[in-house]
């Protein structure tokens, strides 16, 4: 190993170490450490191999487990570490964009699995399904109405039911900046891309969407008072909200793509789409939109008429 190389090693096992032990012991910036966790080992990779990123996530490891209980090393591990590993060898296969991005999301989401699994031998606690009487008793403790404890119970239902979909949606994001700032670094040193982003106008998800769609709707609809149904509403809730969320993105893109064809500022374009998400009625027109672009392809027709 060249001393450039370990060098590099050396501050990438650092920045594995210190990036986690922040995410640990720091409420303010435990939430954006928690989307470049992956980064260095995935850098490593790309950069001198498996060899070189996985020593680097062993050692990484060792050290958190010399300072902190040792299921939170091997949650680093399987968390960040392997899955980080893991994209920076995918970048190696010189995958399409889309297939890129979908591969290593899920790389992402199986790492998190990996990890609750181990917090869950760990201490017992199922984070995908934390105990009802826990929180029961929480709620009761806040000395609420009976009206407003009902309200807080269906909030808290929905949240929990909802786990996975945060998961899929956080992983599909933490994978996304990796791959951003992976690339731009790998750029800087080889002058050669790893991941460009299609323009945001012309982003496309595949119509199989639509099938999931259509099964979440079936899976909450035979599940309604049914209580021992539960993990069949649990799927179906998440597909759902999942496939909204695609659709609105999709929906989104298509508003942008039409706002540039009408020589809307891009500035302007940006603000509207980034707020657009977050108003419920907005939000409903652009799925709608979404589906009818995935369904009739509105983007192809109108660049060709």
């Amino acid at each position: 190993m060249s001393s450039a190389s370990f060098r590099d090693w050396l501050v990438c096992t650092a920045s594995s170490f210190l990036l986690f032990i922040i995410g640990m012991v720091s409420p303010v910036f435990s939430l954006p450490a928690t989307f470049v966790f992956s980064f260095p080992s995935a850098l490593l990779a790309v950069e001198y191999g498996a060899a070189a990123a996985s020593s680097s996530v062993f050692m990484a490891s060792l050290l958190l487990s010399l300072v902190a209980p040792g299921f939170y090393s091997l949650m680093y591990f399987f968390m960040f570490g392997l899955s980080g590993m893991c994209i920076g060898l995918l970048a190696k296969f010189q995958l399409a964009c889309g297939d890129f991005l979908m591969i290593s999301s899920a790389m992402e989401f199986m790492g998190k699995l990996a990890g609750m699994l181990v917090l869950f031998l760990a201490t017992g606690i199922n984070t995908l399904s934390p105990d009802a009487s826990e929180i029961e008793k929480i709620i009761v403790s806040l000395g609420l109405q009976p009206a407003e404890r009902q309200m807080l119970h269906t909030v808290m239902d929905r949240i929990i039911i909802l786990i996975p979909y945060s998961m899929i949606i956080f992983s599909a994001a933490e994978a996304t900046l990796c791959l951003i700032l992976l690339s731009y670094v790998h750029k800087k040193r080889t002058a050669t891309r790893i991941f460009t982003l299609p323009p945001f106008g012309d982003w496309k998800f595949p119509r199989s969407i639509l099938m999931a769609l259509l099964i979440g709707f079936i899976c909450v609809r035979i599940t309604n008072g049914r209580e021992n149904l539960y993990m069949v509403r649990q799927v179906g809730a998440n597909l759902s909200e999942l496939s909204r969320t695609l659709f609105i993105v999709q929906g989104l893109c298509c508003g942008y793509f039409f706002m540039a064809r009408r020589g809307i500022p891009k500035l302007l374009s940006v603000m509207m789409i980034a707020v657009m998400p977050f108003v419920p009625f907005l939000s409903d027109i652009f799925a709608i939109v979404g589906v009818a672009d995935m369904g009739f392809n509105l983007r192809e027709r109108f660049r060709g008429a």
